[in-house]
C-alpha cells in the first residue's frame, strides 16, 4: 500500500483473509477478501477476482454454506463471463463438493462432469483423474459400481503415465473405497494395505493414517475386534509420531532462528563498538 502497488496489496489482502479466517475471525476475513476483490475489479484482473471469490466460498463451506454458495457462484459467474477456463475447472470441481455436502448428488454430478469436459479440452492430464475419481466416488455412493470402476480405470491409465507415485497411491485408496462400499471387504483391505505401504515410502502421512483408520473400521464392522484394535493403535501411533516429528522440526527451526538472530546482534554490537 505504501508503494502504491495495488496488485500486491490485493494479493496480501487475499492471503490475510485466509489467515484470519483459519484463525476463527470470519468478519475480518470477509472484510479482507472484499477489499482484495474491489482492487482486482478496479484493475480488471478477473482471473484473480474469480479465483479469490471461489477460494473464499470453498473455504467457509463447513461453517457458512449460504456464503459458500454465494461467493462460489460469484467466482463461477466472473470466470464464465471472461472465459477463464483454467479457473473454471477448479471452481466447478469445488462447487460439486458443496453440492455433495448439501446432499444434491445430481448437481454435484453436473459440475464434476462440466469440470471433466473442460479439462479434456485443455488436455489437463493432472486434473482429469481428480474429476474421474470424484465421479467414481459419486457413482459408488449410488450403487453404480460398474460405472465407478469405469471411471477409475480411465483415471488409472492417466496416473500410470505420471512420473511420480502420489497419484497412483491415491487411486489405490479410491479403489479400496469403492470395494468397501460394495462390502467386498477383503479386496478393500488389500488395496488399503498397498496404499499405506506406498504412502510410507512416499512419506505421505495423511494417506497412511487414513488407510489404517479405514482398515480398523472394516475389522470393527466385521466384528474382528482384535484386528480393529491393532490397526487403530497403528493409526494413533503413526499420527502421534507425525505430530512429534512436526513439533521437533518446528522447535529446531525456532532454535536456529534464535541463534542466527543472536549472532547477528552480537556482530552488530561489535561493529558499533
Amino acid at each position: 500500500r505504501e508503494l502504491g502497488y495495488l496488485h500486491g496489496e490485493a494479493v496480501a489482502l487475499d492471503k490475510l483473509s485466509l489467515a484470519v479466517g483459519l484463525n476463527g475471525d470470519p468478519i475480518r476475513a470477509i472484510d479482507a477478501v472484499l477489499r482484495a476483490a474491489r482492487i482486482f475489479e478496479d484493475l480488471e484482473d478477473y482471473d484473480n477476482l474469480s479465483r479469490i471469490y471461489g477460494g473464499y466460498g470453498y473455504g467457509v463451506k463447513r461453517r457458512d454454506m449460504d456464503n459458500a454458495n454465494k461467493y462460489m457462484r460469484m467466482g463461477i459467474s466472473i470466470a464464465e463471463k471472461h472465459d477463464i477456463r483454467q479457473n473454471l475447472t477448479t471452481l466447478y470441481d469445488n462447487y460439486g463438493i458443496l453440492k455433495i455436502l448439501e446432499e444434491q448428488a445430481d448437481s454435484a454430478h453436473y459440475y464434476y462432469t462440466r469440470a471433466l469436459d473442460m479439462k479434456r479440452d485443455l488436455k489437463d492430464s493432472t486434473g482429469i483423474p481428480y474429476s474421474l475419481n470424484k465421479l467414481a466416488e459419486l457413482a459408488a455412493d449410488h450403487g453404480q459400481f460398474d460405472k465407478a470402476f469405469e471411471y477409475l480405470a480411465e483415471s488409472d491409465m492417466i496416473r500410470n503415465l505420471e512420473e511420480g507415485e502420489y497419484g497412483r497411491a491415491e487411486n489405490m485408496v479410491h479403489r479400496a473405497d469403492v470395494n468397501k462400499d460394495m462390502k467386498d471387504y477383503d479386496t478393500a483391505i488389500q488395496y488399503y494395505n498397498l496404499a499405506l505401504e506406498k504412502g510410507k515410502t512416499l512419506d505421505f502421512p495423511y494417506l497412511v493414517q487414513f488407510c489404517y483408520q479405514q482398515i480398523a473400521e472394516i475389522y470393527e464392522m466385521t466384528e474382528n475386534y482384535s484386528a480393529a484394535l491393532e490397526h487403530q493403535k497403528q493409526y494413533m501411533e503413526y499420527k502421534e509420531k507425525e505430530l512429534n516429528s512436526d513439533r521437533q522440526e518446528k522447535i529446531a527451526e525456532l532454535e536456529i532462528a534464535y541463534e542466527t538472530e543472536r549472532k547477528d546482534r552480537e556482530i552488530s554490537e561489535k561493529n558499533m563498538a
